[in-house]
């Protein structure tokens, strides 16, 4: 790999890093984080789950960020780089804190009163998506911490993306002018 392509690759490495650890953050939270099965007498069996978005809902908007961010990265200027990073690896540690310490019980109580088995005595089970969640975020910080590190070296967006500029009546005068001494304005 070159020197020139180096920058390229790694900044489309952030874009792919926040893609993958957003998408997968906001897949993992809204999975069911725990469940149960109640046995009522003379009632149907009813499973009844916690989904992550009920517990800590607001890292449903982190995820989203997240992604969002992948943009950022792709066309801002290096000190956008650098500011998306740092957010984003916050946002992304404060998911995290706020998954460790978030109290489920409030959720698995409003379950059971949705699936009308309110009062039931239920024992909860474990899922697989909370720790899933959990890596996804501590990838993002990873991410975003690199970015803010390392953003401010990749490459920018070529010049043949920005706005086009307004043409000046000088510059049109100049050309004729130019033009009037003999002189080619396109050399």
């Amino acid at each position: 790999m070159t020197k020139a392509t180096a920058p390229r690759s790694r900044r489309g490495l952030a874009v792919l890093s926040f893609l993958a650890s957003g998408g997968l953050a906001f897949f993992a939270i809204t999975r069911p984080w725990w469940q149960t099965t109640i046995l009522t007498a003379g009632m149907p069996k009813t499973d009844v789950y916690v989904t992550g978005s009920s517990v800590v809902p607001w890292t449903v908007g982190v995820a989203l960020v997240v992604m969002a961010a992948a943009l950022g990265v792709l066309a801002g200027a290096p000190i956008v780089r650098r500011m998306l990073g740092g957010i984003v690896g916050l946002l992304a540690i404060a998911a995290v804190v706020g998954i460790f310490t978030a109290s489920a019980q409030r959720a698995k109580v409003t379950a059971l009163d949705v699936a009308a088995v309110s009062g039931a005595a239920a024992t909860w089970d474990p899922n697989i998506w909370r720790s899933i969640a959990v890596a996804a975020f501590l990838a993002a910080a990873a991410s975003g911490v690199w970015v803010l590190l390392r953003g401010q070296t990749w490459a920018n967006m070529s010049s043949k993306y920005d706005a086009p500029q307004a043409r000046r009546e000088d510059e049109e005068i100049d050309a004729w002018k130019m033009i009037d001494e003999g002189i080619d304005p396109t050399e």
